[in-house]
């Protein structure tokens, strides 16, 4: 015999009458609230199955066999009312794995397995109800999906667990992830799984550092390790990648577009976050080709108490000094058909570096350029970092070509690490399609290294001045970092 919600209700309350310990009667209670859920959950997974096995039966299609292999992830299912992927989906295919199997289908979660049907749907809150609606997707050589069988059924809202609906920054972004991944399969026949790098998700357009840009980074790779439809880079294998690219392939020059085609990427997953009117955020996100055409775009807003505000923090807005110099070199310029892009292995915003940990800087630029390449120290010295003894700058840069610093053929003498003194640096770069001067510093001693004797602001204004009056073509760009001592 079942125990209702209304009887064991009645139950605690006699138990108490009773003088019974509350922690015991209150353990009782759980215990018969968990076998309602269960059984409630259960029985909204049966209603899907023998919804989905029916349809399929009345809607057998040539090709498909009478017991498909079926994948089930909850990467497929979102709330579009909501606008969230809240963890419900994983509690109910947790039981609607086996009802399915009853149903004969053959349920897989491989995202490798070749499989004839993929179960997708969307669910929502509305009048005391969840509301799931269920498709089985089928998709031709070309991955073009069609739907063979869909099915609805619902359940009581009161009978929701714990945690079921709980939204947080997370469950908008793996909603914005589920979104783009939706439109890429639209725009783009995929045959394989294309490879996604993964970009910071920068404040505003800008490059400082912020928890958050990393928070937003960790949960698009969460769901895009469990996507049938997209593979994720991981960041170790771009890092490798990045590292041995330097001078082994051409790269077509277009911003974020470029760091992917570096770390080897097919696709670039890249984007940003905006504050907004009453206090809160809109994070965009768009799946860029290595061509930089944009297959697909989408946005999210939240408010900004779920990102928190030490999260939101910019720990680099504090340091003034850095500021004033990050406000003189952070506007980039193209010029004509020349445009140049700069990064290190770890992509170009949103870096941080701990102590020993070694920093790899390539450029990029579109067309023959001579360029000088400057490192401000977080303790403000400027030095010229390109050219420097093992390359003199005299031989243009090729087009397309990843050159670095330091080049691989020097790495075991030449190389660059975060040590002391840690904080907040600038790197940037000044490419030419003639030679830029030599501006005023004094050499180091190390490796042909010089340190500047202008402002990051007076190099800027003499490279600008100097390519107005000769008529030369110059483009920049740069990227901001933070190092910091081991943990």
């Amino acid at each position: 015999m079942s125990i209702s919600r209304c009887s064991y209700v009645n139950l605690q309350y006699r138990l108490y009458l009773a003088g019974i310990l509350p922690a015991l009667a209150l353990a009782l209670v759980l215990a018969c609230a968990s076998t309602v859920l269960a059984q409630d959950i259960k029985a909204l997974a049966r209603d899907l199955a023998e919804g989905l096995a029916e349809a399929y039966e009345d809607n057998q299609q040539e090709g498909l066999p009478k017991k498909p292999l079926v994948l089930v992830s909850a990467n497929r299912f979102a709330d579009p009312q909501s606008k969230n992927v809240h963890p419900f989906p994983g509690f109910l295919l947790m039981v609607l794995r086996p009802e399915l199997g009853r149903e004969g289908f053959v349920v897989t979660d491989d995202l490798l397995a070749k499989v004839d049907l993929t179960l997708a749907g969307n669910y929502f809150v509305t009048n005391g109800k969840i509301v799931v609606a269920c498709r089985l997707v089928a998709y031709d050589k070309a991955r073009t999906a069609r739907d063979v069988a869909s099915t609805r059924a619902e359940m009581d809202l009161a009978s929701a667990g714990p945690g079921w609906f709980a939204e947080d920054a997370k469950s908008k972004v793996l909603f914005l992830m589920s979104r783009l991944q939706d439109k890429a399969a639209l725009a783009l026949a995929m045959q394989s799984r294309p490879t996604v790098l993964i970009q910071p998700f920068g404040f505003e357009q800008g490059k400082l550092y912020s928890r958050f840009s990393d928070y937003i980074g960790q949960c698009a790779l969460e769901f895009l390790t469990g996507s049938d439809l997209l593979l994720p880079l991981r960041p170790a294998v771009a890092e490798a990648n990045t590292r041995g690219a330097a001078g082994t392939r051409n790269i077509l020059v277009h911003g974020e577009a470029t760091v992917a085609g570096v770390a080897g990427a097919s696709h670039t997953l890249s984007g940003g976050y905006w504050r907004m009117p009453n206090d809160m955020l809109e994070i965009t996100a768009s799946l860029i080709e290595s061509s930089g055409k944009v297959l697909a775009a989408e946005s999210v807003t939240l408010p900004a108490s779920a990102a928190g505000k030490d999260m939101l923090a910019l720990p680099q807005t504090e340091d003034k000094a850095f500021m004033t110099d990050y406000a003189a070199w952070k506007e980039t310029k193209e010029d004509k058909s020349l445009s140049v892009v700069l990064q290190t292995q770890k992509g170009r915003t949103n870096l941080s570096f701990q102590e020993g940990e070694d920093i790899l800087f390539l450029f990029t630029s579109s067309q023959p350029a001579y360029v000088r390449v400057f490192n401000r120290g977080a303790d403000g010295a400027i030095y010229q970092i390109f050219p420097n003894e093992f390359d003199n700058g005299l031989t243009p840069l090729p087009a397309g070509v990843p050159a670095s610093i330091p080049d691989k053929s020097r790495a075991s003498v030449f190389g660059f690490a975060a040590s002391p003194p840690f904080g907040n640096e600038l790197v940037t770069i000044f490419a030419s399609d003639k030679p830029l001067p030599e501006l005023p510093g004094t050499d180091i001693g190390v490796h042909g290294l010089r340190r500047m004797a202008l402002s990051a602001d007076e190099i800027r204004r003499r490279y600008d001045d100097h390519c107005r009056q000769k008529d030369q073509l110059l483009a920049t760009d740069f990227i901001a970092l933070r190092t910091s001592a081991k943990k």
